[in-house]
């Protein structure tokens, strides 16, 4: 049995189990899908909020990675301490091929979080080839476990920043991540992983954009979940969350 040592909740934690907030974070997957010639109105977290009829906070963003969500989760509950007892969090886990870093204008930018002063964008290593970003840079790097050690940075980080104030909550991946290479290291890293918090963890076919494509309920020449794929997943997500009593 994994101990979580000094990340676990104070013994003296008071347990609130009157949730009155669903607070979501993650990128573009989380959020309505309105490019034209699209008009995908329903989000997960608003899908999940309404079930549980709990108020919906979204700091969700587009095109960004899970640097960004850690760091903007983390200062929302930071910010509004009283928020730890009463908000579920409900976080969508992006690409970690997705290197956020904040932005020199936020003001032009008007994408910084609510009551937060910093913005984010963000590098997309697979698809920025202008600045050679691996080709050139990091010819010696091992590609595939640095993706795995930024994956597993952000999500034990989050996940022991919620054990240490026993904030309830539920990892999901909206987007694929590579988690091992068959590496004993990465093993120790996935063991660690709390799976009673994270839906369906090492399922594959049930990370949203794989399961959203399994049943053809991706929208044409886009990539981002169809309204029915944002409906029907979000079931999947309610039940498991009541499944494990987690709210």
């Amino acid at each position: 049995m994994i101990s979580f040592g000094l990340f676990a909740p104070p013994f003296f934690s008071a347990i609130s189990n009157h949730m009155h907030n669903l607070f979501t974070n993650g990128c573009s997957y989380s959020k309505p899908r309105t490019v034209p010639p699209h008009n995908v109105t329903a989000t997960v977290g608003g899908e999940v909020a309404k079930h549980f009829d709990l108020k919906h906070i979204n700091y969700a963003q587009g095109g960004r990675g899970n640097d960004r969500i850690f760091l903007t989760t983390v200062l929302y509950y930071l910010k509004n301490p009283e928020r730890m007892k009463d908000t579920f969090a409900l976080i969508q886990l992006s690409s970690a091929g997705r290197v956020d870093y904040p932005m020199k204008n936020e003001q032009r930018q008007g994408d910084a979080m609510d009551g937060q002063d910093t913005s984010y964008h963000a590098i997309n290593i697979f698809k920025d080839t202008r600045q050679n970003f691996l080709t050139s840079n990091f010819k010696k790097m091992d590609q595939i476990q640095w993706l795995i050690m930024r994956f597993y940075s952000s999500l034990i980080n989050l996940q022991n920043f919620f054990l240490r104030h026993d904030i309830k909550h539920m990892f999901y991946n909206g987007l694929e991540n590579d988690t091992t290479t068959g590496k004993a290291d990465h093993k120790l890293l996935a063991d660690y992983i709390n799976k009673d918090n994270f839906f369906c963890w090492g399922q594959k076919e049930m990370i949203h954009y794989n399961w959203c494509v399994d049943r053809n309920l991706e929208l044409a020449n886009d990539g981002h979940a169809s309204e029915q794929g944002v409906i029907q997943y979000s079931k999947l997500l309610v039940d498991d969350i009541e499944k494990r009593h987690l709210l």
